[in-house]
């Protein structure tokens, strides 16, 4: 999915091209979506592709915004990439590994930067700071035992991403993510959610 914002100077009017690659159920055929905020607040939605509806477009509510279902992309796509890493998993954290994901993607402090994929290019999220994140949680949580089956070794665990940049994601994978985002999850970990999932 690519995203990009293009402005009307003096119109007051700014527009979202939201081209969908992958698309599933009603919206086949469905190429391009673009999303116009008009000055007055309101929205003007448009279809295009063999699939669309007539090239008509309906104002959208204010209220309606596509900031939380592109944030929720981004997420199941995050969830998607670190889902890759199952396999590698001890069997006491297997069944709780997707909600961890879950619930560390709604840390404040991993919230704040995991959405903002910055200049990485092939990728709709910050990839360096989820594999930093996946380089605590293998080397350092649970008081350095991790939560990996076997040993953290990072050529491995970037094999096993299967994004096709292992020269890119090695290193990034030997590096913790920040302190407050550590601390964050070292209490998630031990709140009382997982440890009655035991």
């Amino acid at each position: 999915m690519k995203v990009h914002v293009k402005g009307n100077p003096g119109s007051g009017n700014h527009y979202t091209e939201v081209k969908v690659i992958n698309v599933e159920n009603n919206f086949s055929g469905v190429n391009e979506v673009t999303i116009v905020k008009n000055a007055d607040g309101t929205k003007t939605v448009k279809a295009s592709g063999s699939g669309a509806p007539a090239p008509t477009s309906h104002a959208v509510p204010a209220s309606v915004d596509n900031t939380q279902a592109l944030k929720e992309a981004v997420r199941r796509d995050i969830l998607a990439y670190v889902a890759k890493l199952l396999p590698l998993i001890a069997y006491q954290w297997k069944d709780k590994y997707m909600a961890l994901w879950a619930d560390i993607l709604l840390i404040p402090e991993v919230d704040a930067v995991v959405f903002k994929k910055g200049h990485q290019h092939d990728t709709s999220f910050n990839r360096r700071e989820v594999l930093h994140i996946i380089c605590y949680l293998g080397k350092h949580a649970l008081g350095g035992i991790g939560i990996f089956e076997e040993r953290y070794v990072a050529t491995r665990v970037a094999q096993m991403l299967g994004d096709g940049f292992v020269s890119r994601t090695r290193p990034e994978l030997g590096f913790n993510t920040t302190k407050p985002i550590q601390i964050a999850i070292d209490k998630l970990m031990n709140s009382k959610t997982y440890l009655l999932m035991e």
